[in-house]
């Protein structure tokens, strides 16, 4: 039952990066999503694996400063993907995103997000900005 849960969410996940191929790169449904499809479980396999079943996976390892650098001299491909994604993806994201909010996206589409008539009183769209701006 858990098994089938999983699944079925997985499903709504495989559909934004399949909706993006589709919109960007105007490649039919039916192949994005299985191009989608073949391309996450080939990681998910990886990731599966690295955890005593293939040696090779489980033992592989990055050498030298950039190894340490970007993976932490972790051994394992879930080990140097975690490491990477946590310590390298989420905290560039979160200054992009930042950044862009901040800095790039006019005020009228960042206060048209924000303020849509049910925010709470306590809500103000200018300290928000100058968080985003000075803060953050």
């Amino acid at each position: 039952l858990v098994a089938l849960a999983a699944l079925t969410s997985t499903m709504s996940l495989l559909e934004v990066v399949a909706s993006y191929v589709i919109d960007n790169h105007g490649i039919a449904r039916q192949k994005a999503t299985l191009m989608c499809g073949v391309t996450i479980f080939f990681f998910t396999i990886l990731a599966a694996v690295s955890f005593g079943a293939v040696p090779a996976i489980t033992n592989l390892q990055l050498g030298g400063a950039l190894g340490d650098m970007f993976f932490g001299g972790k051994a394992g491909w879930f080990g140097m993907a975690d490491h990477f994604v946590s310590n390298w993806m989420l905290p560039t994201g979160g200054l992009g995103i930042t950044l862009a909010a901040g800095w790039v996206v006019s005020r009228e589409i960042t206060q048209s997000e924000l303020v849509d008539g049910t925010q709470p009183r306590w809500f103000s769209y200018g300290a928000w900005r100058f968080f985003m701006r000075f803060v953050a």
